[in-house]
Formats: C-alpha cells, structure tokens, sequence
C-alpha cells in the first residue's frame, strides 16, 4: 500500500493539495500444495491492483488565481492616455487536482524454464480533466479559463511472451508484446463538443480524445447531378458551362461546385434531419479516430560462438491519420507542389472517378476538412537490425582487453505502410505533410573493454 500527499501552487488556496493512495495484491499460486506436483509450470501468479495518481501539467503556473494585465487596456484621462489595467483571466476558484484511478487485474506465467508469459487487464478513469473551456468574446478575457471539466476512460488489455533457450554455442531469446487500448470521453460537463480552431479535431462525449473532426466525404460531383444551358446540352463546351445543382442535391454552404469536385453528405440539420444543405453546424462528424486498434512488437536475439544478431519490429493496425496541406492538396498557397500521382488519378470527363477530384487551382473543397484526408496509418516497422562479433578471449587477452567486438547495425531500416506522408507514426495533431521524416542511420563500431 502507498500514499502520495501532493501540493501545486497553481491551483487555489483550499485546493492545492491532494490525496492519492494505492494498494495491490498476489497470490503466488505456484507455489500451493496442490501445484507441488505440477513440474512444467515454473510460476503462477495472478496479481491485482487499485490506485490512484493526480496530476497537474498544466502550461499556465497561476490557473488558480485572477490575473490583472497592466497595459492592454489603456484610457484617456484629461484629453490625456494613461495606462490602465483590466483583469484579463479569471480563475475558478474550485480548480484542483486531475485524478486517474486505475484498476488492473494480471497473470504471470512461466512454463519449462524458458517461456515466459504476462498479461494484464485494465480500467483507467480520470477525473476532473483539466482543460481551457472557451467562454465568450464579450467578457473581454484575454485567456479561457481552466476547469476541471471532464472524464474519460480508457479500457484495455497487454500481453508479453518471452523465449530463451541456449545451447552449447548458440543460444537464441525472443520477445513478443501485443496491446489493446480503447479510449472514450465520459462526460464534459455539458459543453461538448469542443472543437479545435486551427485543427480539425474535436472533443466529444462518447468518442476518443482527439478524434478527427470534419465533413464525411460523398464521392465527387459528376455530370448529372448538375443542369447547364441549353437544357443540359453536352455539345456546350466545357468551359463554357454554367453548372446548377440539381433540385433535391445538398448545396454547400461555402462555394459553388461544379463536376470534379468534392461532394460532402447532407447529416442533418436543424431539426435533428438532413435539411439539404452542407454547413459547419450540423454536418461535420467524427472522421477518425488517431488510436490504433492494435499495436505489437517483436525483439528476436541470436548468438552462435562469437556471433550476435539482434532484430526489432513494430507494427501498428487500425490507426488513422489526417494529412492535408502541402504534397497532398495541389497548388496548396498557390505554389504548392503537383505530382504525377495526383494527376493519375484526378477526376476528368473522360475518368468521373468518384474517389479523387478534379485538379483545380482555387477549389475551397480542397481545403475543407473532410474525410477526404483521413489514411489508413497502419505500418511494419523493422526499426533496429544488427550483427556483431566478439573476438575470442584468448585473443584479446594477448592484447591486455578482456572484450574486443565489432559491430554495424541500421536504425529505422524498413517500413512498409499505405500510408502517402513521410511518416505514418507523426503526432495525430500534426497534420501537415510537411513533416520531417525519421532519420535512417548506418552504424559501425567498436567496442573495447579492459
């Protein structure tokens, strides 16, 4: 059992502190009377555990307090402009402490010597999240005020399976780690959703924390959901054409489509049904989720006399990504790269692809946030491969070292992905593609002991 009393000057005066204790339990089952015969199972423990930890990283060292600003708000006195001061944050003065509570139930498990297995299943809840909530623009704030407005709950289980086995000049080990994680937003106090400004990620009840946010992709418009003069006349040129949607076609709020373009699905409206037309208020869902459904790695060693190779994957399945801006969308801020794979697979009148648009120098949908942008980031990473020698002892011992060996190696020496940015393991909230890639690094060495 553990008990952490804990303090932060950052939030108010009756809230600074905290109590945050924790206990756990085993119960070594290998080692009952009735496992007394059981020779193939080195070790059974089932293990059990609650706790709880606070937390209080919060960028801003005075969240708990008012602050006045000296300077930003200056007025004139006798035909004359003095300085003046406004409060420009205020604090909730009930601001405390976050707090995680977890539970976990585990299994340790070693079989023949050399197998080794351990899993673990876990509930973690928190508390009172410390977030900036937006409050309106009239009351003249400078800074939103943090609150202690919400709670989220991850679920989710990990698994470890570890080999070792030597021989008389070899000897091999592996090891293999598989995680489930689940993560859902319980509850925001009443103000959910709260949408990111810049970044098209949302806060919401019921969904993950950072769960891409925009409009859901309906295919492209093609040449009949629109009219032109001449009563649809296809002898009209092309350029020449005055496109009108259809009746009974959404019409987007922003913008006036033509055939290429990205067609986004009417969601609802203003009474809870899909009113025809596309607007930031009752359109825009949950795109993504940036969590992965699964993540798994693979440590394997092999040694035979001097010899030693070590390998190291990683994968990640099920995660989205978001990747807009330079290299994806054309001409992007007007000088904006154009590659060959985007003019492949561009909408044309002789190719009404209904997966990619038409190239068009100003197009604002392709700058909406949409699930246009949303890729598969799964890869298969071998991300540390490397092979060495150990010289013979009664070589280096002629020498006076008692370890001489040799070694190169590659970093990040592999990756295979669907994913078209230069890196699918970026930060969800980076998402630009601009993005610097990881650095695959050569190496050779030497390791001497004496």
């Amino acid at each position: 059992a553990n008990i952490r009393y804990d303090g932060s000057s950052k939030f108010a005066e009756d809230h600074k502190w905290g109590v945050f204790p924790s206990f756990s339990a085993g119960w070594r089952i290998s080692q009952e009377a009735f496992m007394r015969n059981v020779r193939w199972i080195d070790e059974l423990k089932l293990r059990a555990s609650w706790g709880q930890l606070g937390n209080e990283k919060i960028w801003s060292s005075y969240a708990g307090i008012d602050i006045l600003s000296i300077g930003s708000c200056n007025y004139i006195w006798e035909n004359q402009q003095v300085t003046g001061a406004a409060t420009s944050y205020i604090a909730d003065k009930s601001l405390t402490w976050e707090t995680t509570t977890q539970y976990n139930i585990g299994l340790d498990l070693r079989l023949f010597g050399s197998l080794t297995f351990t899993g673990d299943f876990y509930v973690k809840e928190t508390d009172d999240i410390l977030m900036q909530l937006p409050v309106s623009g009239i009351f003249g704030f400078t800074e939103d005020p943090w609150k202690n407005a919400g709670r989220m709950r991850n679920t989710g289980c990990e698994f470890a399976l570890s080999y070792f086995k030597a021989f008389r000049k070899w000897e091999f080990s592996a090891g293999a780690n598989l995680s489930f994680n689940r993560n859902k937003i319980l509850d925001l106090k009443g103000v959910s959703p709260v949408i990111h400004a810049s970044l098209p990620i949302v806060q919401m009840e019921g969904h993950p924390v950072g769960a891409y946010y925009g409009y859901r992709m309906a295919g492209v418009y093609q040449f009949d959901d629109f009219t032109w003069q001449n009563d649809s006349d296809p002898s009209v040129p092309l350029q020449d054409r005055v496109y009108k949607l259809k009746d009974g076609r959404p019409v987007p709020s922003e913008g006036s489509p033509r055939p290429g373009d990205l067609k986004f699905a009417d969601l609802s409206g203003p009474d809870g049904k899909p009113d025809g037309k596309i607007d930031l208020d009752y359109d825009r869902t949950i795109i993504g989720d940036p969590f992965p459904d699964v993540s798994m790695s693979l440590n394997l060693n092999w040694g035979w006399k001097g010899i030693d190779f070590n390998m190291f994957w990683q994968t990640v399945l099920g995660r989205d990504m978001y990747n807009q801006g330079p290299m994806v969308v054309p001409f992007y801020n007007d000088n904006g790269n154009v590659w060959k794979d985007m003019v492949d697979k561009r909408w044309t009148a002789d190719n009404p692809t209904n997966r990619h648009p038409r190239m068009n120098y100003d197009s604002k949908t392709a700058n909406t946030r949409s699930s246009y942008y949303i890729y598969d980031a799964s890869f298969l990473r071998l991300k540390n491969i490397e092979l060495g020698y150990t010289l013979p002892v009664r070589w280096t011992a002629k020498l006076h070292m008692s370890k001489v060996r040799i070694y190169a190696g590659i970093q990040n020496a592999w990756t295979l992905t669907n994913f078209p940015g230069w890196d699918p393991e970026r930060p969800s909230t980076n998402i630009a593609s601009e993005v610097y890639p990881q650095i695959r690094i050569y190496n050779f060495g030497l390791n001497i002991g004496f």
